[in-house]
C-alpha cells in the first residue's frame, strides 16, 4: 500500500502552474476554491495530477470551473472502498458458517452409539457438508465477481449502475520543431524520442514552460528538464543531463538538431 501525503496549498498552486505556466492569479484561485470545496477532506498530489491530465484539453479558466471534479472523484472512490469492504465480510460470514458445520459434525460422529443411525447420520452430514461446501464456494465466486464488477462501475446521477469501459489512448508521432508548437500543441505532448549516431533516449512529458523573448522550450521529464531553441536541445539537468550528456559536441556542433526528435500526442 502506497502513502500519498495531502496536498499543501503551494503544491496545490504548483501544479496548477506546471499544466498553466504564467497563471498566477488562477492558480491562487484554484487552491482557494478547491480547500472551500474539500472542508476537513485532504487530497494528495497523485489525484491532483489525475485532475489535470483529465482536463487537459481545458483553459486555465476551465479547469478553475471544474475544480468540483476533484471531491467528486474522491467521494466515489470511497463508496467503492465501502462496497469492496461489505463484499469481504460476506466472506467471513461463509467461513464461520463452514467452521460451525464441522464442528457439529464432529460432535455427532463421537456420540452416536449405534452403528446402523451412525451411518446414516454420516451420510446425511457428508451432504450437508457437501452441499455448504458448493453454497460457500458460489459466495466466494459471486463476490469475486461483483469485486470486479464494483471496481469497473459508477452510478448516475439518477441512481443507475454504469458500466466504465476503459479504451487505450492512441499516440500520434510527428517529426517537427519543438519551439514552434503553441500551448496547445505543448499540453497535448506526452511523450518524445531524441536520436543521434550514439542511441535513442525516449522521454514521457510532464509539463512545460515556454518563453516568448529568447524562442526557448523547457520541457518537464521524469528527472529532469530538457530546453530546446530554434537549433534543437540547448540543454538538460537532473537524470535527463545523464542520458543525453552534453548538448553539443567538442566542435559546437548540436547533438540534438531541432529534426533529430520525434514527439507523440495523445489523440482524442
Amino acid at each position: 500500500h502506497v502513502n500519498f501525503p495531502p496536498a499543501t496549498t503551494q503544491q496545490m498552486e504548483s501544479i496548477f502552474l506546471a499544466f498553466y505556466p504564467g497563471e498566477k492569479a488562477l492558480a491562487t484561485e484554484f487552491s482557494t476554491k478547491l480547500q472551500g470545496l474539500l472542508g476537513d477532506e485532504q487530497v494528495s498530489m497523485a489525484a491532483m495530477q489525475h485532475f489535470f491530465i483529465s482536463n487537459r484539453k481545458s483553459t486555465a479558466e476551465e479547469a478553475v470551473g471544474n475544480v468540483e471534479q476533484i471531491p467528486e472523484n474522491l467521494k466515489e472512490q470511497k463508496d467503492i472502498k465501502d462496497k469492496v469492504g461489505k463484499l469481504n465480510d460476506v466472506k467471513g460470514t461463509g467461513a464461520n458458517a463452514m467452521s460451525d458445520l464441522r464442528a457439529s459434525a464432529m460432535a455427532v460422529f463421537g456420540k452416536t452409539e449405534n452403528r446402523t443411525k451412525n451411518n446414516r447420520l454420516k451420510m446425511v452430514i457428508i451432504g450437508l457438508f457437501i452441499a455448504s461446501m458448493l453454497l460457500f464456494g458460489g459466495i466466494l465466486a459471486g463476490s469475486t465477481v461483483a469485486t470486479y464488477i464494483v471496481k469497473g462501475t459508477e452510478t448516475s446521477g439518477n441512481g443507475i449502475l454504469q458500466v466504465k469501459v476503459k479504451t487505450p489512448e492512441a499516440i500520434t508521432w510527428k517529426k517537427t520543431p519543438i519551439v514552434g508548437m503553441s500551448n496547445d500543441e505543448l499540453r497535448e505532448l506526452k511523450y518524445f524520442a531524441l536520436s543521434s549516431e550514439n542511441g535513442v533516449a525516449s522521454f514521457h512529458v510532464k509539463g512545460y514552460q515556454k518563453t516568448i523573448h529568447n524562442n526557448s522550450v523547457c520541457l518537464l521529464v521524469e528527472g529532469g528538464t530538457i530546453t530546446f531553441d530554434d537549433d534543437g536541445v540547448h540543454g538538460s539537468t537532473g537524470e535527463a543531463n545523464h542520458y543525453l550528456g552534453e548538448a553539443a559536441d567538442e566542435t559546437g556542433r548540436r547533438r540534438f538538431g531541432p529534426l533529430s526528435y520525434t514527439h507523440g500526442s495523445m489523440e482524442s
